[in-house]
């Protein structure tokens, strides 16, 4: 299998809940050296997760109620 290579700089995403930005992530290449200081999704090593940014001390905007609500309200969530 061939992989291709992406940009060292990831590839962005948008999380939205209706026509209402959420936050800004980004697809990241784990073979890249740079931190993601911002949600992202490491295509190489954990595919299937929004990850929290790697900067200390950041707020985790994958908590936002808005996601949960919508999610809940669509039935795809199971508490």
């Amino acid at each position: 299998m061939r992989y291709s290579h992406g940009s060292l700089s990831g590839i962005p995403f948008v999380v939205t809940v209706g026509s209402d930005r959420v936050y800004l992530g980004a697809f990241w290449y784990a073979y890249s050296s740079l931190a993601p200081t911002f949600p992202h999704i490491d295509l190489i090593s954990n595919p299937h997760q929004i990850q929290r940014s790697w900067e200390p001390g950041s707020v985790d905007l994958r908590n936002d109620r808005r996601i949960h609500d919508a999610l809940m309200l669509a039935g795809v969530l199971v508490e």
